[in-house]
């Protein structure tokens, strides 16, 4: 081969090369990621509020233990500020953030079949007007929010709440069958294997072997705890979600 078929042949390949790793997105990076966490079981609660108070406390202590080394913030909502149009606000804050590129959501409040219950209404939502509000809310390019990423739904019956999350724009998203009985055990081994690196079904089913699972489904009138998957299972905490 002469000289000039061997340097055409290295500049094709070197271009091809520089062709294939563009189309391949870097890593979210922790700096990169917000979550923001919504956690208010004790507003909607008809027994046991102290119970539920507790359970507040230990969960917000325990989030900001387990997943501040990942994100570059964990918003917290909770109590008074885990109202819709907090959460709503919080949403955008970070959409239009330039630089987060992904958004995870836990939500910990009660739910019904169709319904999340955020704190200060007097009636729960219904799902689909939930995602009809953030989808108008403004993205970064002007096309509603392109960052929303995964949303952990720890309220009960969230498995009805799934498709219409995905159509707010979730790219994955978890729902429980019934009443979800395990007070956030389940989210808490998902997140142990998620900040890992594993991808959502993954974690998804580290959470579900919760050994006490089928237990406390049996203290509640329709336990349902197992946390069904939904959307793309194969996205981990680096995934990029934002369109070229």
């Amino acid at each position: 081969m002469t000289f000039a078929l061997q340097l055409f042949a290295f500049v094709l390949t070197t271009t091809s090369q520089a062709q294939v790793s563009d189309l391949i997105p870097e890593p979210v990076t922790a700096d990169q990621r917000d979550l923001i966490a919504v956690v208010g079981m004790e507003e909607h609660a008809q027994n046991w509020r102290p119970l539920y108070r507790y359970e507040e406390r230990h969960t917000l202590g325990k989030l900001v233990r387990l997943a501040d080394a990942f994100y570059r913030r964990t918003h917290l909502l909770a109590r008074g500020g885990a109202d819709l149009e907090s959460f709503l606000a919080t949403l955008q804050e970070s959409e239009l953030n330039p630089q987060v590129r992904a958004i995870d959501v836990f939500l910990d409040l009660h739910g019904h079949p169709g319904e999340i219950c955020f704190n200060q209404q007097v009636i729960c939502l219904d799902v689909p007007s939930l995602a009809q509000r953030i989808r108008t809310l403004p993205g970064a390019r002007g096309r509603g929010p392109e960052k929303i990423r995964m949303f952990y739904d720890d309220s009960c019956y969230g498995s009805t709440h799934a498709q219409a999350l995905l159509a707010a724009g979730f790219k994955t998203v978890s729902g429980a069958r019934k009443e979800s009985a395990d007070r956030s055990s389940q989210f808490f081994r998902f997140l142990s294997q998620w900040v890992a690196g594993k991808s959502f079904a993954e974690s998804m089913a580290f959470g579900n072997r919760y050994p006490f699972r089928r237990l406390v489904d049996l203290l509640v009138h329709n336990g349902g705890s197992f946390k069904n998957t939904y959307g793309d299972p194969n996205l981990t905490i680096t995934s990029e979600v934002l369109p070229p």
